[in-house]
């Protein structure tokens, strides 16, 4: 996403962003949009990536105290945007 010139950390919020570059800015027009409050402690997956992100967080030390929760899903197609 970096090369792409898609920040992986939102700027406003500190929330984390992993999607395909070109979902990015339709992803953060939406957040606009929908004046979602996000926090650094959200993360925002496409589906496609959701094992590769969950298998990363596996291999955080535990003094991290990364914890999973329930997750909410954003009714959103990619094919629309």
């Amino acid at each position: 996403m970096q090369d792409a010139g898609a920040a992986v950390v939102l700027p406003d919020s500190g929330a984390k962003v992993f999607v395909r570059p070109e979902h990015y800015a339709s992803l953060t027009d939406t957040l606009r949009q929908d004046r979602m409050r996000l926090y650094t402690s959200h993360v925002i997956v496409a589906e496609e990536f959701e094992d590769a992100v969950c298998q990363a967080l596996m291999f955080l030390p535990s003094s991290a105290q990364v914890r999973g929760r329930a997750r909410d899903l954003l009714p959103v197609a990619w094919e629309s945007f």
